[in-house]
Formats: C-alpha cells, structure tokens, sequence
C-alpha cells in the first residue's frame, strides 16, 4: 500500500469518526435538553469531559455558562 493510499484512508477514518461523534453529541443534547428544560448543547472539552452549554435566545452558546451531567441527573431525582 502507497503511502498516500495509506493517508487517506486515515483522513477517511477521521472524518467518519468526526460525523458519528457530532451526532453522538447532538443526541445527548436532545436528551439533555429535554431532561433540563433549557435548550443545552453537549460539548466534548480537551480534557475528554462532556458539558453542557446553554443557548441563549440568540441561538449562540455562551463559553462560561455550562451544566454538569450531575446537575442533570439531579433534575431525574
């Protein structure tokens, strides 16, 4: 196998896992949001932990605001 043959097949790999986390993360913002009752947005964070952000009415998220999965589990409870 070529080396560039080798290479895009590892671009295809990323690309595929990028499609399938975004909707990943798109399903827990719906079941999140559902749960919550504010209109959350699931985010994957460089350390590897998931949050929540809220949208605001402008439809933007705000980077500081965010909700824990605890806090969302206690909204079960």
């Amino acid at each position: 196998m070529s080396q560039i043959t080798e290479l895009r097949r590892a671009e295809r790999r990323v690309f595929n896992a990028s499609n399938r986390l975004s909707a990943a993360l798109e399903e827990l913002s719906n079941i999140a949001t559902e749960i919550y009752g504010e209109d959350l947005q699931a985010d994957l964070c460089g350390g590897g932990e998931i949050e929540f952000r809220r949208r605001g009415r402008d439809g933007y998220v705000d980077d500081y605001d965010y909700v824990r999965l605890e806090d969302i589990e206690k909204k079960i409870s």
